[in-house]
């Protein structure tokens, strides 16, 4: 990556592209970078994150699959010999599934995000509510 020389006195831009748009706090990222984090919630909510992935990945799969098994059937002369795909509204009600479950798990990152500002950083949990 090339760097580009500033001004005299000039703070370093950063592009937008390359903020992380993070849920979480540079207060609780701190934390966890310093093993001041509690860890559990955040691995229960690992193994959710890695079965929902796991689904999403088949969703995606078949909707994919069945986009070329749309092309195999139109074309095929000997319809006999190709399986025909699913119909469009069941790969829609796959796809909204698929964004529908997004959209909850989105919501509960922010919720867990919620959670570790006010509770997850150890050591703060007596110091009281002086972060308000």
């Amino acid at each position: 990556m090339s760097t580009v020389d500033l001004p005299s006195g000039a703070s370093e831009a950063r592009n937008f592209l390359d903020e992380d748009f993070s849920q979480f706090s540079s207060r609780v990222r701190d934390a966890a970078r310093t093993n001041r984090l509690q860890v559990e919630p955040f691995l229960r909510h690992a193994d959710s994150a890695n079965r929902i992935v796991r689904g999403l990945e088949v969703i995606f799969r078949i909707a994919g699959a069945n986009l070329v098994r749309e092309d195999a059937f139109a074309f095929d002369n000997d319809l006999a010999n190709v399986e025909p795909p699913l119909s469009r509204a069941s790969v829609a009600s796959l796809l909204g599934l698929g964004a529908e479950v997004s959209s909850r798990f989105a919501a509960e990152i922010e919720e867990l995000s919620g959670w570790a500002e006010e509770y997850g950083v150890i050591g703060e949990q007596e110091a009281g509510d002086e972060r308000k």
